[in-house]
């Protein structure tokens, strides 16, 4: 770039060109190329989209922990659940907004009445259907268990149910007594993990993880709490399992006594105990 100018002290102007180093069309081409390509990486990283979804998600985990709370408050203090639910979690029914009455989907206006054990009846806000919540209810071995309908994103850590549950195996039959069971949040491969122990007995327990009331089984084995040579009844021992698991799919933790192989026994009234069970969506 030339910059004309005039020599003090002179008579008439000197007229020179002053060179100044700039940028060529190349260059500047580049610097925007890098300049774009940044400002993307930052856009993807930011994702603030997905940044809601997962604000959304966390809400309907918390949610879903207090329907399940208001519920076994309403149990205790009425010795019953709301009438609607159905044992099983093929069986799950939506919830109803409120003032619906429905055959399809269960009424929980008894627990918003004078905020006894809910403030209001929460509603998914990408529920459609002006009859429901995006909520729904199921029983598992008599408790009631609440699933949201509307996951939205994937590579979270969802924690099922961080209590410890346990499940008598009677002498009855020596068939896989349901622990746990949750709706799957995305497609695609997750690591499920828990502990679990059976207390007295044997010491020797199978496991497996399967899908849709047992239809499908993702995973399975068998555990000896003696392997160590402790056979401690008191000492819960850590799983870990990939699976790969379906959007919507509901899943399912079993247990059972077993011999020390791993084929199942009549338990004979020991008990089967199972705790934090999580879902790592890879």
């Amino acid at each position: 770039m030339c910059i004309p100018f005039f020599r003090i002290g002179t008579s008439r102007g000197d007229l020179r060109c002053r060179f100044r180093p700039s940028f060529t069309l190349i260059e500047l081409l580049l610097v925007m190329g890098i300049i774009a390509t940044l400002a993307s990486v930052v856009i993807l990283s930011i994702n603030p989209a997905r940044q809601l979804g997962q604000a959304r998600d966390a809400q309907r985990r918390s949610t879903v922990s207090q329907l399940q709370k208001a519920l076994d408050q309403y149990l205790i203090d009425n010795n019953q659940y709301p009438s609607g639910m159905q044992e099983g979690q093929s069986l799950a029914k939506a919830i109803c907004r409120v003032g619906v009455v429905e055959s399809s989907c269960v009424s929980l206006d008894a627990l918003v009445t004078n905020g006894t054990y809910l403030p209001s009846i929460p509603v998914d806000p990408l529920e459609t259907n002006a009859l429901i919540t995006g909520y729904s209810l199921y029983l598992q071995n008599g408790r009631a268990q609440a699933n949201a309908s509307h996951m939205e994103t994937s590579g979270w850590t969802f924690l099922v149910d961080g209590s410890a549950y346990g499940i008598q195996d009677t002498a009855a039959d020596a068939s896989y007594k349901l622990m746990k069971s949750f709706p799957a949040g995305k497609t695609g491969t997750a690591r499920i993990q828990w502990q679990a122990y059976i207390q007295s007995g044997t010491y020797y327990f199978a496991w497996k993880i399967t899908k849709n009331n047992g239809a499908t089984t993702l995973s399975s084995g068998a555990y000896n709490t003696c392997a160590d040579g402790s056979c401690s009844v008191h000492a819960y021992e850590l799983f870990s399992k990939n699976v790969s698991l379906v959007a919507g799919e509901m899943i399912e933790l079993w247990m059972v006594s077993s011999t020390s192989g791993g084929t199942p026994v009549n338990g004979n009234g020991q008990t089967l105990y199972a705790k934090e069970l999580r879902v790592d969506y890879l």
